[in-house]
């Protein structure tokens, strides 16, 4: 986390990015794969959304921003990289003031897709009823 916010510095800083190269070298070259496979020979859209705790390390914002983009993959133009702030995600309210970085968007999207599982069921259930009412006439 201190490396991530710039607290680190100098030949500590330089020595935890040359550990971190390989692994953000593998994870680009994962991203440019499952983008590959994703297109199918079609246009991407023009953004990039990354989320997260390791959407903080500022090595893969770095290693997106300068990938060759459209020599590689079919995008018309370099896409926007973005990372996804709790602010961004509608339908999850906080009043506490809890969820302040990108690392609490996963949990977020948990939360979310439990609220629409649970009102999808509801839905269901009162069409459910509703089509038993109708049949009884």
């Amino acid at each position: 986390m201190s490396y991530s916010r710039g607290e680190i510095t100098g030949e500590a800083y330089e020595e935890m990015r040359a550990i971190l190269e390989p692994d953000c070298q593998t994870w680009m070259d994962s991203v440019e794969l499952l983008l590959e496979e994703l297109a199918k020979e079609e246009l991407l859209p023009p953004a990039i959304y990354v989320v997260g705790g390791g959407s903080g390390l500022l090595d893969l914002f770095q290693k997106l921003e300068a990938f060759p983009w459209i020599e590689r993959l079919p995008f018309s133009r370099h896409p926007i990289i973005r990372t996804v702030q709790p602010e961004m995600v509608g339908h999850i309210t906080d009043p506490e003031s809890m969820l302040r970085s990108a690392q609490d968007i996963t949990p977020m999207a948990l939360a979310y897709q439990a609220v629409e599982l649970e009102n999808d069921d509801s839905m269901l259930e009162q069409t459910l009823y509703r089509v038993l009412d109708a049949m009884r006439m």
